[in-house]
């Protein structure tokens, strides 16, 4: 995992998301994932204009004994496999391509537009950032696309429901 802290060389409060996700690109990679954390008010930090962001990093292949279990170090680390010049050799995916770990949140697909439906408002891109994959966003989308979410996401039996107690009145 990788953490950026970030902050405006004036100290400006930071506030556009979209900068946010360049920054993270640049730094890190665009097909990389990181989060910020809301932290319960006992762990907060707030002192300064500043953004931290925790980036997950790309799969790393780790050295295997003859068993297939991975080799530890001395201090109980996986060993990564190395290539013949020193370098960490990546996961690579079926097409050949490096691969990086997700969150088990978020949503499943991108999705830029720059019209909303529902009554909200978003800003447009500036010409020189609009994205060539650009939709055009209706109500109906919106629901085809939660639907296919909603029928790919894990099935979970959920608990019993319990009991419900007896209500008591009282009655003058």
């Amino acid at each position: 995992m990788v953490q950026l802290t970030i902050t405006r060389v004036d100290q400006e409060p930071l506030g556009d998301w979209r900068e946010l996700q360049r920054i993270k690109n640049e730094l890190v990679g665009a097909e990389t994932e990181g989060v910020e954390l809301f932290p319960a008010e006992s762990r907060l930090v707030d002192a300064t204009n500043l953004t931290i962001m925790y980036v997950l990093g790309q799969l790393i292949q780790v050295k295997v004994d003859e068993n297939g279990q991975p080799e530890l170090d001395d201090q109980g680390r996986q060993i990564p496999r190395l290539d013949d010049r020193g370098r960490k050799q990546p996961v690579i995916d079926k097409d050949g391509n490096p691969t990086f770990p997700m969150f088990p949140f978020g949503h499943p697909v991108r999705y830029v537009a720059e019209h909303a439906p529902f009554g909200k408002r978003q800003r447009p891109f500036r010409p020189d950032q609009k994205p060539k994959d650009l939709r055009v966003i209706t109500e109906e989308s919106v629901r085809q696309t939660f639907k296919v979410w909603q029928e790919n996401q894990p099935k979970e039996e959920a608990p019993p429901a319990p009991e419900p107690e007896p209500v008591k009145l009282f009655v003058p």
